[in-house]
């Protein structure tokens, strides 16, 4: 008789394993944590029955590989009600639990290894991103550039992302990149006290200024330095001390 002093030892000495019926035979598990071992010869097909109650654990797994085993599982393993489960290689192993669902039994997996269980689809409202304007902001983006001229159409040109300026001398010109939406361009001119000139892409503006018009960076005893971020294709706002 079972008694609360002993009942632990009960259930853990109580047979778990549940007889592998054969080739395309049915596997039915009606005790908790009820172990069937496969053995296939070759490929082999099993049948998982549906439960009779819930709250019973079991696990199917392949002892012995001699070929694929398919598992149908009836009734469905997922919200999905996919059926169809394969093991590959000895040791594959499916755990379920069965379940009620509105006075219907059904098993579904807590565990697996080695098999094509698939997993939930989720379904979440639409993530828009835009790509260009993502690439635009990597600051990581490093480039060192040489101020030269002074004019428009000849300045030397930056790239988007980080650039650090050298030869500034007040007159050497740097020039943006073509723009798009959200592009950043980051440039410091480490030269002190020496301002660097700063020009749009022709027929483009920076802040309130005029097309095509210069903006210089105004100088500094750590040099000279500034954000210019794109909100159109053709105008840059700047972040900066400008002279």
């Amino acid at each position: 008789m079972a008694t609360s002093a002993n009942i632990r030892h009960i259930l853990y000495k109580s047979p778990t394993t549940v007889v592998d019926p054969g080739s395309a035979g049915t596997i039915i598990i009606d005790k908790d944590g009820g172990v069937c071992h496969v053995v296939t010869l070759t490929g082999e097909a099993r049948t998982l029955q549906t439960p009779t109650k819930s709250g019973i654990r079991g696990s199917v797994v392949l002892y012995t590989d001699g070929g694929d085993l398919t598992l149908t599982v009836t009734g469905g393993y997922n919200n999905d009600a996919d059926t169809s489960i394969t093991f590959g290689d000895a040791g594959d192993f499916v755990s379920f639990m069965s379940i009620n669902v509105g006075g219907t039994y059904y098993w579904r997996v807590t565990a697996q290894e080695g098999t094509n269980v698939g997993s939930e689809d989720i379904t979440v409202d639409q993530i828009t991103t835009t790509t260009a304007t993502i690439n635009k902001m990597a600051f990581s983006t490093f480039t060192a550039v040489a101020a030269a001229n002074s004019a428009i159409n000849n300045a030397a040109l930056l790239s988007y992302g980080f650039n650090v300026v050298s030869a500034a001398d007040n007159t050497k010109a740097v020039i943006l990149p073509v723009a798009t939406a959200g592009m950043v361009v980051w440039v410091a001119s480490p030269v002190a006290n020496v301002a660097l000139p700063v020009f749009p892409q022709p027929s483009s503006t920076i802040g309130g200024a005029a097309a095509n018009a210069v903006c210089t960076l105004a100088a500094g005893i750590c040099g000279a330095g500034g954000i210019f971020v794109a909100d159109n294709t053709t105008h840059w706002c700047v972040f900066g001390e400008i002279a």
